[in-house]
């Protein structure tokens, strides 16, 4: 892939295909065919000489080959935009395809928009705890320690000095090294960490903030595809099968395949493949409604109740962090401001 292709497809983004997707449903909706409507976003593109020009070109030279236009869009869009829109087309309805495609885009922006959203307040805070301790460690310490020595001092003014001291020192610096290296590494381990003892680790952040985010998504994205027409069983084999699927999603969706395939619905396959995912409260209510009639309409509202809900669980778990960091700040000040208090004390003539 050569240089503009690669800047070509990071513009062909999920908001840029959102739009699209909705542009295009109403246009052939009212009866414009595909290619003349293909073709007026690549000029319109062209005359902007926006980088989707050359998305917009590939995708018309696919369809003059004669592919459909999920086809088409295969390596510009997600599996399950394309999924969406094929089924769509197969059935006559291509805008009710892509209008379906434009929601879960839609659902899923908004997921991440909320979640981003309710953790940068607490990863500032924690930023700044870290970054308090090492100002006062490095800055502030060093210069009392020029007007006194530290070993005639007592009280809060010895502990501060003792603090100080351990987070300057190697092993100081060692430690609060493991600590980031140790968020940092959790952090990139989210998609890839497989296995029974990970299940464990779903109860606290980010372990349970990444099961929320990735669970609902994943919810929402099978009702969408149930919606539109398509078979679970189908659904799931897409997933497993793409490139953008996750290690950690895809030993969940395949012990619910697997389940699923013993002849068991959708509810009983999610309790029976042992993962709690993508919630309790959520196989729970799968349980009760998969045996009754239009369960692909119920499935998709209980996704979108979920991701409200699970939305505000994060940001009940975010604030919790919050406080805590902000009594932690809040602490350490105080305790900073004693000290040096006592320093100065223990500075004057006749001090202690």
């Amino acid at each position: 892939m050569d240089i503009h292709n690669f800047f070509s497809q990071i513009s062909f983004n999920r908001s840029v295909r959102t739009r699209l997707w909705k542009k295009l449903a109403a246009q052939t909706r009212h009866g414009m065919s595909l290619d003349l409507a293909l073709q007026q976003m690549r000029n319109r593109a062209q005359e902007r000489h926006s980088l989707t020009t050359a998305i917009y070109q590939s995708i018309l030279e696919r369809l003059g080959q004669g592919h459909d236009l999920g086809t088409s869009l295969f390596g510009f869009a997600t599996p399950e935009e394309i999924m969406l829109i094929s089924s769509g087309q197969r059935s006559g309805k291509i805008h009710e395809g892509l209008i379906l495609a434009s929601n879960l885009n839609t659902a899923r922006s908004k997921i991440l928009k909320d979640i981003v959203s309710a953790l940068a307040y607490p990863i500032f805070l924690i930023g700044m705890c870290i970054l308090l301790i090492l100002v006062v460690s490095f800055v502030v310490m060093p210069k009392f320690m020029m007007l006194s020595d530290p070993a005639t001092w007592n009280g809060s003014a010895k502990t501060f000095y003792n603090l100080t001291t351990f987070v300057s020192s190697a092993s100081g610096i060692l430690f609060i090294s493991f600590v980031i290296i140790a968020i940092i590494v959790s952090i990139l381990t989210l998609p890839i960490w497989t296995g029974k003892i990970r299940i464990y680790f779903e109860i606290i952040p980010p372990w349970s903030i990444y099961k929320m985010l990735v669970g609902s998504v994943w919810l929402l994205t099978v009702s969408t595809l149930m919606k539109s027409g398509l078979q679970l069983n189908h659904i799931l084999d897409n997933i497993m099968q793409s490139d953008n699927t996750s290690s950690y999603l895809k030993e969940r969706v395949y012990a619910i395949s697997m389940e699923l395939g013993m002849g068991k619905n959708l509810g009983e396959s999610l309790y029976d493949a042992s993962m709690q995912f993508p919630d309790r409260d959520v196989i729970d209510d799968l349980i009760v409604y998969a045996a009754l009639p239009n369960f692909y309409l119920r499935i998709y509202e209980i996704a979108e109740e979920w991701m409200e809900s699970g939305v505000e669980i994060v940001k009940q778990q975010t604030r919790i962090i919050n406080i805590f960091c902000i009594l932690f700040i809040a602490g350490f000040i105080s305790f900073i401001a004693v000290s040096i208090s006592s320093i100065q004390s223990q500075l004057l003539p006749g001090g202690f």
